[in-house]
């Protein structure tokens, strides 16, 4: 998940503020994950780093997966291709 927001972050250094969504699986809400935002996010705040500030919005447990993930993600690997 780490290394996801951190190509995430990059990819989007333009931007002023990402907002992530994803399931409540146990790994995506772990600790680590809320320390290295927050850490970025005060790094951002004064000025240290650039890109956008990232704000974390998780799914409430048993809201239904979106399909369009998979959809996604072969966009992304086609991109990636070219």
């Amino acid at each position: 998940m780490l290394r996801m927001l951190s190509r995430i972050i990059q990819e989007y250094q333009q931007k002023s503020r990402i907002y992530l969504s994803w399931d409540a699986a146990s790994w995506h809400m772990s600790k680590m994950l809320y320390a290295h935002v927050a850490e970025h996010n005060n790094a951002v705040t004064e000025g240290d780093v650039g890109g956008p500030l990232v704000e974390l919005a998780p799914l409430p447990a048993g809201a239904p997966v979106p399909q369009r993930d998979r959809e996604r993600v072969q966009w992304d690997g086609a991109r990636d291709h070219r």
